[in-house]
């Protein structure tokens, strides 16, 4: 992706470093209510009457719609084809993620439309029940007994000689694959669901580390992958997705190992952001991290993680949610001052996946979410893929809507 020139980015981000500082000493959070909405409640039966939300409705409806019906075959073959934007230098097939954002997408729309539409919203929920079981059977695709989800062909990850095998664990696939898996357990109850997540989180536990950096207190970082190539790779955004799964776990099963590793993912996330001033793709104490490279789009994706983090921690009433907001805003402030270098705009998916998720409690970010929405509900206008999708479906929970 390209980036910002280096001599723009240094002035940006020392004036981006004292909004981090105010942010936090003060304790403010994004514009808004701040109140947050926990993620594991039971849909609304009643939401709010709005043109916005009807809109908001029909882009849901325009999108989903098309995985309806369509055979497992031909679902996993559109996944193996389908251009992967998480993994810009990666050639290959990445199919688990894209299954994943699909199986979140139907069934947070089937949680939406649950009131209103619930022919549609059961038509949804079977849909992601059929591609939720095609990932748990794919839950040890390299035989080793343990459950977590990668990539099937080989991959230097890191560009640096080092190429893991085929069907290689990452953090990124499971703990999208995992979310992904909470979200169909959420419609469908099925147990199957909840018992592999955990599975896998007890799996990927042993590729983690407490000992970060000694101004990083109680913090946890999982590594990139399984493979011992990337023991000691520090990589914020997947290690955020492992935290969005124990949070979401810590709610459904109320299991204090879970509160207590997501609540050390959130800390290393802390650490990075208020300690380090750190937007960049790699953790501050990677081997590879660099003061001067530029922002991507990655940032996006730690953004819509840790307000997930947030909402799950906020619903068990864990304390230290309420250190998300302030986080939550400078990072939204470095994204979209980032501009191109991280398709910081609703023209991108990037860009609607952030203003919706965030539109909440940024009223800034609501207004760019609504321009976005009326635009994508336009007769002609192209559906939008599942990844910013998610986004317009956190948007809904401002008229009620349970998702």
């Amino acid at each position: 992706m390209r980036g910002v020139g280096k001599g723009k980015s240094r002035h940006w981000l020392w004036r981006l470093m004292l909004v981090v500082a105010v942010a936090l000493v003060s304790g403010c959070g994004v514009q808004g209510s701040g109140q947050p909405t926990a993620t594991e409640t039971a849909p609304n039966a009643t939401p709010t009457p709005n043109p916005l939300a009807s809109a908001t409705i029909a882009v849901i409806e325009k999108s989903l719609d098309t995985y309806v019906g369509r055979s497992l075959s031909m679902t996993v073959s559109m996944a193996n084809q389908a251009p992967s934007p998480d993994l810009p230098k990666y050639t290959g097939s990445n199919p688990y993620s894209v299954l994943a954002y699909e199986v979140s997408a139907l069934s947070l729309g089937s949680r939406a439309l649950a009131a209103t539409d619930p022919a549609r919203a059961s038509s949804y929920a079977n849909q992601a029940t059929v591609v939720a079981d095609y990932l748990v059977q794919h839950k040890d695709d390299n035989g080793d007994g343990l459950t977590g989800w990668g990539l099937p062909g080989a991959w230097d990850a890191f560009q640096d000689g080092t190429t893991n095998p085929a069907n290689t664990v990452y953090a990124f696939q499971t703990g999208l694959v995992s979310d992904s898996l909470l979200d169909a357990y959420m419609v469908t109850h099925r147990a199957v669901y909840l018992s592999v997540v955990e599975e896998a989180m007890a799996a990927y536990l042993s590729h983690s580390t407490t000992t970060v950096n000694s101004q990083c207190a109680n913090c946890r970082y999982f590594w990139y992958s399984a493979d011992a190539n990337d023991v000691g790779r520090y990589v914020k955004n997947t290690n955020l997705l492992i935290g969005t799964a124990l949070a979401r776990l810590a709610v459904l099963t109320g299991g204090a190992q879970y509160r207590a590793q997501a609540d050390q993912v959130f800390a290393a996330q802390q650490y990075e952001i208020a300690t380090r001033a750190n937007f960049r793709y790699l953790g501050f104490n990677d081997p590879k991290y660099s003061p001067t490279s530029v922002l991507d789009a990655h940032l996006a994706a730690e953004i819509w993680e840790l307000d997930d983090m947030r909402l799950s921690l906020s619903a068990i009433g864990d304390p230290i949610a309420s250190s998300a907001l302030p986080l939550l805003t400078v990072m939204a402030t470095a994204f979209w001052q980032c501009a191109g270098g991280c398709q910081a705009s609703i023209a991108t998916d990037y860009g609607v996946r952030v203003a919706c998720q965030m539109a909440p409690n940024a009223a800034a970010e609501r207004a760019l979410c609504e321009q976005a929405i009326q635009v994508y509900a336009a007769a002609g206008a192209r559906a939008l893929p599942p990844y910013p999708l998610l986004g317009a479906l956190r948007y809904l929970t401002i008229f009620g809507y349970g998702v």
